[in-house]
């Protein structure tokens, strides 16, 4: 990479992931606690605007590393740059259980955005009558989803950190969420964490966690990028 290239990653940047950077958690009773360490930065990263895939085995600290850029957490060493606003969507959001997901959206959206909710809701076929504690997992995952996309619409730049957001979704939704996200790749820096990527068209690029490390690849058409994530999930 030249030096001008360099320069332009480093400037448009969203994330800055500096070598050595570590990621880690809390251990231990409460006056000897300590942070254990799960995962570093081998190499320099700049994530950009655009649709980017984490795929990491379960245990290999891909939470931990999500928390960490929402700053929920504190990295164990490195100086973390984030630019803009950043949404982090958990695995599941544990909303009040005697909510359906109509009062869940007219509560947390203001109007046009409540309304472009409701429209995501009948596209993916969610039951906006059932309370939250008798909703199947695929369907709070689509209230998560829905949430996320209805922000994602609204204006440009920031992170959006989405941890497992397809488990329990059948094929054709997952199909779905697949192709609204592609139709957004370029309006925000968006990190997905999942291991369903069999309806993956174009993404920007994949991050994997190997051996305790934090890697980007950038795969250059859908069947380099079908191998990869075939590669990164046997």
């Amino acid at each position: 990479m030249t030096a001008d290239s360099s320069s332009h990653s480093q400037t448009h940047a969203v994330i800055e992931l500096p070598v050595e950077t570590r990621f880690g958690h809390l251990a231990g009773c409460f006056l000897r606690r300590r942070f254990v360490e799960v995962l570093k930065v081998p190499k320099t990263l700049w994530i950009h605007t655009g649709l980017h895939v984490l795929i990491a085995a379960n245990g290999s600290g891909k939470t931990t590393l999500m928390r960490t850029l929402a700053g929920l957490q504190p990295a164990v060493a490195g100086n973390i740059v984030v630019r803009g606003p950043v949404l982090y969507f958990a695995d599941d959001l544990g909303f009040a259980p005697e909510l359906n997901a109509r009062q869940v959206f007219s509560s947390l959206l203001p109007g046009n955005q409540a309304s472009l909710a409701l429209s995501l809701a009948e596209r993916l076929r969610l039951d906006l009558g059932k309370p939250y504690r008798a909703l199947s997992r695929g369907n709070r995952q689509k209230i998560s989803l829905i949430l996320a996309e209805t922000h994602a619409g609204h204006g440009l730049g920031g992170l959006i950190l989405q941890d497992e957001s397809l488990a329990g979704l059948d094929p054709p939704t997952r199909r779905e969420i697949f192709g609204l996200w592609e139709q957004k790749r370029q309006s925000r820096c968006r990190i997905i964490a999942l291991h369903e990527t069999e309806a993956l068209q174009c993404v920007d690029s994949v991050l994997s966690i190997q051996a305790g490390e934090l890697r980007q690849h950038e795969p250059r058409s859908p069947g380099e990028l079908r191998q990869l994530c075939e590669s990164l999930t046997q």
